[in-house]
């Protein structure tokens, strides 16, 4: 259940989850970029929005110096620690506002607590402040999210890319299954119609089987 103010919101699960994306090290020395994506529906309690909008939110925390040896020591992305130096981003977004209204809300993130619950699922609990241009408000969640995802880099050369990310997944989190596979292959000529510098490496989506674990 997400809270900001008074309204409560409650948890579409299906599309929530901590995810991860594996890849050689970078000039910071990191390899790997952590992320959790809330996604969330109003409950039937809440009063309607002044303007009247349909609201679906998604609120993401980025998690920039996050290391894991193994998922199952997932934890709170840095930010159940005492430090202040957390090196990461929030926000919140309204999904559907539209192209042209497009909504979205910083998040001060507080504290993220997260400890095991099951195969694949981690209870977590948040609380933060939201900061929109008519003020601020109290945001918090407690749910039980998935580790659902594994983003990995794999050579363009590899004989079977989805094999080799398994491999590097394993070796990286210690992924051991998955439920499926996705594959964004490597094209040089699709650089003049991309907004960022194309990745020399094809990038594989590996999708954990939480759900095989809920049935």
């Amino acid at each position: 259940m997400l809270r900001i103010g008074q309204k409560q919101y409650e948890l579409v699960r299906a599309q929530s989850g901590f995810h991860v994306e594996l890849f050689p090290p970078d000039c910071l020395k990191r390899t790997q970029e952590w992320r959790l994506d809330a996604h969330y529906v109003p409950c039937d309690g809440n009063a309607p929005r002044a303007d009247n909008k349909w609201e679906y939110l998604r609120l993401t925390l980025h998690s920039e110096k996050y290391h894991l040896d193994n998922w199952r020591n997932l934890t709170g992305l840095g930010l159940d620690n005492d430090d202040d130096d957390w090196f990461g981003s929030a926000d919140l977004e309204n999904l559907l506002a539209g192209r042209f209204e497009h909504e979205e809300d910083l998040v001060i993130p507080g504290r993220l607590d997260v400890t095991m619950a099951g195969d694949y699922l981690f209870h977590c609990v948040f609380d933060g402040i939201l900061r929109r241009d008519d003020g601020e408000e109290d945001l918090k969640f407690e749910d039980d999210l998935p580790f659902a995802e594994v983003s990995v880099g794999v050579p363009i050369n590899a004989a079977d890319p989805v094999a080799t990310a398994l491999a590097l997944a394993k070796r990286a989190v210690g992924l051991t299954e998955i439920s499926g596979s996705h594959i964004t292959r490597h094209d040089w000529r699709v650089t003049e119609k991309r907004p960022g510098p194309l990745e020399e490496c094809h990038r594989v989506y590996l999708r954990t089987p939480w759900r095989h674990h809920l049935a």
